[in-house]
């Protein structure tokens, strides 16, 4: 079996347990342009997600320089009273 007809009749199956429907009463079109179209969709949830998540971790990352900066200040101060 090609992976082209594993990935459609794998894809069918996923298809038929979501929809609830037989596999005789769907074609292999249909599944093919579902997941097509889907696929596209989670696409750029997922590059949308990335850059949300590049926003926060830029946030911590200048949280966290303040913050290892004030305490190097903090310990450079203690060492150098003694």
């Amino acid at each position: 079996m090609s992976n082209q007809l594993r990935d459609i009749s794998v894809e069918k199956e996923i298809y038929c347990e979501m929809f609830e429907v037989e596999p005789t009463g769907v074609s292999d079109q249909l599944i093919h342009a579902f997941f097509e179209r889907h696929a596209a969709e989670h696409l750029e949830l997922l590059k949308a997600g990335y850059q949300q998540m590049a926003d926060i971790n830029a946030k911590i990352t200048q949280d966290f320089t303040s913050c290892e900066a004030a305490c190097e200040e903090h310990v450079f101060n203690v060492l150098s009273s003694d």
